[in-house]
């Protein structure tokens, strides 16, 4: 578990701070908020690559984060709660795409709708690693 995690943290790290280089947004937030853009990035590696290692503890994390990540996305009309709190601390406005791993395209609804697919996959494969 311990590795699945440090390497999580890693690539979350690395898509964090190409996020921030490339929008330059850490200029236009408080150091609390790219504490929280680092956490959304972390959770985001999670949801993409917590279903990789055959560990029960991150397997039963998993199959609890997931079904929360979609029914969040439900309420709030197809949107990240955490990336709708970011764009309104930082002032960047509706239109504005925060870039972070496992974005699939620059359509925002091909990119959810790939997300889903791909959520939901991992989800069912962890699911039946767990049941075998």
């Amino acid at each position: 578990m311990l590795l699945g995690l440090k390497v999580m943290f890693l690539i979350a790290l690395l898509s964090y701070i190409i996020d921030i280089i490339q929008t330059k947004k850490n200029k236009k937030c408080s150091f609390k908020v790219n504490g929280i853009l680092f956490f959304h990035h972390f959770i985001w590696t999670f949801a993409l690559l917590g279903w990789v290692w055959n560990d029960p503890i991150l397997n039963f994390c998993y199959l609890v984060t997931i079904p929360i990540y979609i029914f969040l996305w439900w309420i709030n009309d197809d949107k990240c709660i955490l990336t709708e709190y970011i764009k309104r601390k930082c002032n960047l406005g509706d239109d504005y795409k925060l870039n972070y791993l496992g974005d699939f395209s620059r359509s925002k609804e091909i990119t959810r709708n790939l997300q889903k697919i791909y959520l939901t996959t991992a989800f069912l494969i962890t699911v039946i690693r767990i049941y075998k």
